[in-house]
């Protein structure tokens, strides 16, 4: 489902993630335009549950471009949020 993903913290100290989904996803989420919000409410709910309480994601959004990176293919992670 997912091609990248960037965790980093909010302004309140809350844990937040931007993905890209991949092409596939793209696809299906375009066809259920209602569906997204509980979309990443599963995602979300399913990664919390591996994590420990204080590194929970609090918020999820959609990335529409991919990320922009480095040659050696790593995120620069200086640039997101904007």
């Amino acid at each position: 489902m997912i091609e990248d993903a960037l965790v980093y913290p909010g302004e309140k100290g809350e844990i937040l993630s931007l993905i890209v989904l991949n092409e596939k996803s793209k696809t299906i989420v375009t066809a259920i335009e209602d569906g997204i919000e509980q979309l990443l409410k599963d995602l979300k709910q399913r990664v919390n549950k591996q994590l420990a309480s204080f590194s929970r994601i609090h918020r999820i959004e959609i990335q529409q471009e991919p990320f922009e990176k480095t040659h050696t293919q790593k995120i620069k992670r200086f640039i997101y949020p904007k």
